[in-house]
């Protein structure tokens, strides 16, 4: 119970906005910045669906910089499945994209405490908070 609290509370008051983007706190750091555009999470049946964006301190060997990942999570089992990715190869998301997706797309377990459990919880979070 007490780690619910203090998550809540990060997850209340520990993200900066990047215009649309929400910066995720204490997950980010010197190698990746994580966001979620808070207005993209939707409730779909028992699924979150959301967009989340990784920017890069420094360019992969392919050049990338940032990639925005539609996911589908489900908040019950912590996991995750990616739906869509686009590259880029400028910070944030900007410029034009290299878009894939994937044909059979996997479910994902998310680790405790990992970068993805913190973000699903905050997805989950968000999406009881939205009048449909």
């Amino acid at each position: 119970m007490k780690r619910l609290l203090i998550l809540l509370s990060i997850l209340a008051f520990s993200f900066n906005s990047f215009g649309k983007w929400d910066r995720l706190e204490g997950v980010s750091n010197n190698e990746f910045t994580y966001y979620v555009h808070h207005e993209s999470v939707k409730t779909v049946g028992e699924y979150v669906h959301f967009w989340d964006l990784t920017d890069n301190s420094k360019p992969t060997k392919g050049g990338i910089l940032s990639v925005k990942i539609r996911k589908q999570g489900d908040c019950n089992l912590n996991r995750v499945k990616p739906l869509s990715f686009i590259f880029y190869k400028q910070h944030m998301g900007k410029g034009s994209g290299d878009p894939y997706t994937p044909k059979d797309s996997e479910w994902h377990y998310n680790p405790p405490e990992s970068v993805a459990s913190y973000e699903l919880s905050y997805v989950c979070t968000a999406a009881k908070l939205i009048v449909k």
